[in-house]
């Protein structure tokens, strides 16, 4: 498969599937069904500009798709028909740039109340993202007719957990650069698998499963993708903070982390490839092809680790 292909598919296909989920402006029949019926009219000039106008805007200047990429290769080899809805893919994004966005303001016990590297104040831009995380799940309960009732239900309990998990995460570790220079690698696992956009990964993973009604390998593969992103994240860390698709710096938590943990080049190279060992081995237990996939995604995504494995290019 040609990965240059690959990615401009999963790019097209994800912006289609945000406008549908998130119109770019006003739309009725989709307040009625996300939101409620109208009861004294909605401030659809505030509603535009304090929302979907600014989703749009972020989607347009992150234009990775990571997520959408990774679920695209993992489904390759499914007939069309079992292939992920719009809204199955709406609700990875949803919950990707939610995550980035949330970084961005990560680490601020108290919000100012005016940044200039923002569009909005704050508190509205924090608050958006927390909306558009909510969409996500609710994307994920209605997304997929052809799931099997058990099925879809229990991806949409999966998003919902996961934003409660994510939003739990996030409050405990707003103190992360109050860290101490003696920063422990199992610490640090353990924050990118909860508190980070690394961890939806994770969610690719199950979407996958459920799309493809192998539930049996649901554990397995969000293991893989799991460590996947933990991958990529100490990867980024090691390389100056870049962002995994390294295109360019991104404001992140790892940009907040103590000088001396950012100065272990070495091990936290390491690690990450330690972890995508991991992931690949849980990979070749789950779906057919998934470790391919994921060697594919690592290729495009980020060189330097696809090449530390021992993986020929």
């Amino acid at each position: 498969m040609d990965l240059t292909t690959a990615w401009l598919k999963a790019r097209v296909a994800a912006d289609e599937a945000l406008k549908t989920a998130v119109p770019p402006r006003r739309d009725d029949q989709w307040m009625v069904t996300y939101v409620d019926e109208p009861r004294f009219g909605w401030d659809w000039d505030g509603l535009e500009r304090g929302f979907l106008a600014p989703v749009h805007e972020f989607n347009s200047q992150h234009p990775a798709g990571l997520r959408t990429l990774l679920l695209y290769l993992l489904l390759a080899g499914k007939e069309p028909q079992r292939r992920p809805s719009a809204q199955l893919i709406a609700a990875i994004e949803c919950q990707y740039l939610s995550s980035i966005m949330l970084d961005v303001v990560a680490n601020k016990h108290d919000l100012p109340r005016q940044d200039e590297s923002l569009p909005l104040p704050p508190p509205v831009w924090v608050t958006v993202a927390y909306n558009l995380r909510q969409l996500g799940v609710l994307l994920a309960y209605e997304g997929e007719p052809a799931l099997a009732p058990n099925d879809g239900t229990r991806l949409g309990e999966i998003f919902g957990e996961y934003l409660v998990r994510q939003g739990l995460a996030r409050t405990v570790h707003l103190g992360v650069r109050r860290l101490s220079d003696e920063l422990e690698y199992q610490w640090l696992l353990g924050y990118l698998s909860s508190a980070e956009p690394s961890a939806s990964f994770e969610l690719v993973g199950l979407t996958a499963v459920a799309v493809a009604g192998q539930p049996q390998a649901g554990t397995v593969l969000a293991a893989a993708c799991r460590h996947l992103g933990a991958a990529l994240r100490l990867e980024a860390i090691s390389r100056s903070v870049l962002d995994a698709v390294g295109e360019k710096p991104v404001v992140s938590v790892e940009a907040r982390l103590s000088e001396a943990a950012l100065q272990v080049d070495a091990d936290l190279a390491t690690l990450a490839a330690r972890q995508l060992s991991l992931a690949l081995g849980f990979a070749k237990r789950s779906l057919p092809g998934a470790e391919q996939a994921i060697l594919k995604f690592t290729r495009l995504v980020a060189p330097r680790l696809y090449a530390t494995i021992g993986v020929n290019s």
